[in-house]
């Protein structure tokens, strides 16, 4: 900031001075005036070089190295601020003898790449912008991001000016991050391979199981008494429910490998919402909790994977049935968000979930009641799988709860999917 003592009034070349002195006050300059001797002209020189002294020092602090370069005589002359040898170890006076010496020491991998950017740069004469490898005097590599313009003069020759500075560190960090990814990403096709292959093995003995054992209590060649038909019933329904987490996991594998497709039709969303909540009630007024559902007369008919449509609710509402005690409420809103979008809400009055519990609510695996003192049954594969199969459809899911109260659960889909609309988050054939 300019300090406001500046003289304003006075001799000319003494504000000037003084005005010099406010930008770099560090800078000791001598006092010039009309009277000092020094004629006009010697003035006007001693200004002019204040002034790219002045412009030398601000360019020479700058944590870049900046450049020109430009047609002289029939060769090229480039002048580079002194930065640069902090950035690949080359005096300015060195990268001036030697116009060339930048491109000698750009990396060999990049060359073909700068010269076809370059090129376009110079045709269009659009800003010049791009990340490079250069080699500097002791060997290392050094990634520069430089910005360079091109203008003309009168008679046509090109005129350059731009920038460069170090970014390293954060190309370092950048392919950290993309190593990371990578390793993350292999680990989870190795995990859904696992899991896919592991759930097929599972379910021919479990079929074998439970065909038996329904066989056994449908028999009539040798009667069971009351205990044995109670122990049958066991085995089935407890198989019927690691059927139906298999099911669950080969699912999750699927749309996690972006392997699962969708079935595509026309059909009533109010239909396929009401045959959902109709099985749920039954299951909920044993507990003693009302269901209410509300649809939105503009919701008519959907385009959406309707299967898929329906494990969604079907998921979100048994979970609000669990965790709601008895005689409390879970509702069903469904209303338009847009011309192309509704809103599918579940709400429910039953425990909540604690604010810190709520960035693993969708992850794999993840019981939220997974103490000594758990209360409710669950493989934590629900709402993972929620989340899937409504971003396959190219929807969001969000949840707002507020621990013993109850929660929200939105979910927005579109209301019609066409076959070449993208998927989201999963692509059905990658």
């Amino acid at each position: 900031m300019i300090r406001p003592e500046i003289p304003i009034e006075g001799d000319a070349v003494e504000t000037l001075l003084a005005l010099a002195n406010s930008f770099l006050p560090s800078l000791d300059l001598p006092r010039l005036s009309a009277h000092s001797g020094i004629t006009g002209s010697e003035t006007r020189v001693g200004i002019a070089a204040l002034a790219k002294a002045r412009y030398q020092i601000l360019i020479d602090q700058l944590p870049a190295a900046t450049f020109m370069a430009w047609f002289e005589n029939g060769r090229c002359e480039l002048y580079v601020s002194s930065y640069i040898e902090t950035l690949l170890g080359y005096t300015a006076t060195e990268w001036s003898e030697n116009p060339i010496l930048w491109y000698q020491r750009l990396h060999p991998d990049d060359r073909q790449r700068w010269n076809e950017e370059f090129s376009r740069t110079v045709s269009s004469a659009e800003p010049f912008r791009g990340d490079y490898r250069f080699l500097a005097r002791d060997g290392r590599i050094v990634w520069i991001h430089g910005e360079v313009k091109v203008l003309y003069d009168e008679s046509g020759q090109p005129f350059m000016h731009g920038m460069g500075y170090d970014i390293t560190e954060l190309k370092h960090t950048e392919e950290d991050l993309r190593q990371s990814r990578d390793k993350e990403q292999r680990a989870n096709r190795a995990k859904s391979e696992f899991l896919s292959r592991t759930s097929h093995e599972l379910r021919t003995p479990l079929n074998l199981i439970m065909g038996f054992a329904e066989f056994l209590m449908e028999s009539q060649l040798d009667p069971l008494d009351p205990k044995q038909k109670e122990y049958l019933q066991d085995i089935y329904t407890s198989g019927k429910h690691l059927l139906r987490l298999i099911d669950d996991v080969l699912d999750l594998a699927r749309v996690e490998a972006g392997k699962m497709g969708l079935r595509l039709e026309k059909f009533s969303a109010r239909a396929a919402i009401e045959s959902v909540s109709t099985s749920i009630k039954a299951v909920a007024q044993k507990r003693k909790i009302h269901v209410d559902v509300a649809i939105s007369p503009e919701i008519r008919e959907v385009t959406l994977d309707q299967q898929k449509f329906k494990q969604i609710l079907h998921n979100l509402l048994s979970n609000a049935v669990k965790f709601t005690e008895s005689g409390g409420v879970v509702r069903i809103r469904v209303q338009p968000q847009d011309a192309h979008h509704f809103n599918l809400v579940i709400k429910d009055t039953g425990i909540g979930i604690k604010s810190e519990d709520l960035p693993r609510l969708f992850q794999d695996f993840q019981q939220l009641d997974s103490g000594s003192s758990r209360r409710y049954e669950g493989s934590g594969l629900g709402l993972a799988l929620t989340k899937g199969l409504v971003e396959l459809q190219g929807g969001t899911i969000s949840v707002e709860s507020q621990y013993g109260v109850g929660t929200t659960f939105l979910v927005v889909l579109p209301k019609e999917i066409v076959d070449d609309e993208p998927r989201c988050a999963f692509d059905a054939n990658r």
